[in-house]
């Protein structure tokens, strides 16, 4: 799906990604100017940042945990931008047993 020129955007269960130059990812209002890798105090590659705008660190325990409002940006090649947003974990659904318990519990 061609969003506006210049980036493209890709839906999954549990997040938005958005692929495209800077200048459009900025101009989308996608991205703001200091979010972009290779800002100060951002990685040059790759850079997270929580739902309230905090950088996100290496080992922090709210990263692992897909957290709604995530943001991550990494460059995908030359001058090219992947931006995820996060809606939040999705839990899968689950399957009922089809057939009576006889003996002992139904497996997971």
């Amino acid at each position: 799906m061609n969003v506006r020129a210049g980036l493209s955007f890709e839906q999954r269960a549990d997040r938005d990604a958005y692929v495209g130059l800077p200048e459009a990812l900025l101009a989308a209002g996608v991205l703001r100017p200091w979010q972009l890798p290779g800002a100060p105090g951002n990685g040059t590659t790759a850079v997270t940042f929580h739902a309230d705008g905090t950088r996100a660190r290496r080992g922090d325990p709210r990263s692992l945990l897909g957290e709604c409002g995530r943001l991550q940006v990494r460059r995908v090649a030359k001058g090219c931008l992947r931006v995820e947003i996060w809606r939040g974990a999705v839990a899968p659904p689950r399957v009922q047993w089809p057939f009576p318990v006889v003996h002992g519990s139904p497996p997971l």
